[in-house]
């Protein structure tokens, strides 16, 4: 059996929608049903040519509960490109999960394709405000105005919901300064 060129166009149509619809249904199925909590976040590159207009963001969590047994000695990550006099502490492998409306991690023994996140923590740094190594991207339509602060008692937030396995996925950003809490409409 051969499909004519216009069938076959309208075959592989229909299989590349179904595809970008099942991906979109899974991300507003987990906007519903799984866990949301604003995070405290670091934006560290604000855009590239072939991507677009996007934040990438490094999200803040609490670390202080973390097991000191966690630190890796071998870890050969020692120092931070941009910082090579700041030497990291440790690195655990945890799991994610969102708790009392905060974004929660929880050590593991070992990290697992379901369980892939890791938090860092840099000599110097308050455990309070830990950083996910992964972080994560929300991109910003073409003609929006930068959202990142430009005040430093300004803080950029970011709303995630908190999938089973996988990073956060950001949903919304938000402003906090000294005028308050303010969510952004982009």
């Amino acid at each position: 059996m051969t499909l004519s060129g216009t069938k076959a166009a309208v075959t592989l149509l229909v299989i590349q929608s179904a595809i970008a619809l099942s991906v979109a249904g899974t991300y507003a199925l987990d906007r519903i049903t799984k866990p949301r909590v604003w995070v405290r976040t670091q934006q560290f590159d604000p855009s590239t040519p072939l991507r677009g207009r996007y934040l990438a963001l490094q999200l803040a969590v609490d670390g202080c509960s973390l097991p000191t047994s966690g630190v890796d000695a071998s870890n050969p990550y020692n120092s931070f490109e941009g910082m090579p006099n700041t030497p990291r502490i440790g690195v655990w492998p945890v799991t994610l999960s969102a708790e009392s409306g905060h974004l929660t991690v929880h050590a593991v023994a070992t990290p697992s394709p379901d369980n892939s996140q890791a938090v860092s923590l840099w000599k110097g740094q308050d455990c309070h405000n830990a950083r996910l190594d992964q972080g994560v991207n929300f991109f910003l339509p073409e003609h929006a105005a930068s959202p990142v602060p430009q005040s430093r008692d300004a803080s950029l937030w970011v709303e995630v919901t908190v999938p089973s396995n996988g990073p956060p996925r950001p949903i919304q950003i938000a402003v906090s300064d000294s005028t308050g809490w303010h969510v952004l409409k982009l």
